[in-house]
């Protein structure tokens, strides 16, 4: 990589976290661009010339942000060690603990106004959704295959409802600040015990 492509990217990402910063503190409608550039250090048209709109700049904010919960997902449950609940119970304590490292007051404001502006933003969560549920597919399927797993299984329904008990509780961890992930955690573990138990086969 250059050093000039390097330079923008750098610029890039401090424009999206002095952005992150102000929208988590005063609000998504109340930040306007002029103050978000003035909190990154640079021109207003330096700001216009990475993202056009405020709009532009809070998908590149969603789009980081997925990436922080996909990325490491996907390379644990690419790996596929261990059986699958220790397997579910290692990916819920990394996605909770990067969900409890960022700012979730930033990722509640951009939940709300995702949902008041669907039609620009509910396809990134669209892509978002098909990303986690392929990776907790694959592991189901791979726990079926090595015989974990009972053959009568309906591995696509049973990936999805993993995929909705963690992200029900994702939603729920964003939108209520006292959570701790600790409790989170092991509410979301059980709850997942609960529902595969029935389903592994027996000694």
């Amino acid at each position: 990589m250059s050093l000039r492509q390097r330079k923008k990217d750098q610029v890039r990402d401090e424009i999206l976290e002095a952005a992150g910063k102000l929208i988590a503190r005063l609000g998504y409608h109340p930040t306007n661009m002029r103050a978000i550039a003035d909190h990154a250090n640079i021109s207003h048209q330096t700001l216009y010339n990475y993202f056009p709109t405020k709009t532009a700049l809070l998908k590149a904010l969603l789009s980081r942000d997925a990436a922080k919960i996909t990325d490491p997902l996907s390379a644990l449950l690419d790996e596929r060690h261990g059986n699958l609940l220790s397997l579910l119970t290692t990916a819920v304590s990394t996605l909770f603990k990067v969900l409890d490292q960022n700012d979730r007051s930033l990722w509640c404001e951009v939940w709300t106004v995702s949902i008041r502006q669907p039609g620009e933003f509910l396809p990134l969560y669209d892509d978002y959704d098909q990303d986690a549920q392929r990776l907790f597919g694959g592991a189901v399927v791979d726990a079926r295959r090595r015989g974990d797993l009972v053959e009568t299984l309906d591995v696509e329904l049973l990936a999805q409802t993993i995929y909705s008990i963690v992200d029900y509780a994702g939603l729920v961890f964003i939108m209520r600040p006292e959570l701790t992930a600790n409790d989170t955690i092991a509410q979301v573990v059980a709850q997942l015990e609960l529902l595969i138990r029935p389903y592994l086969r027996a000694d």
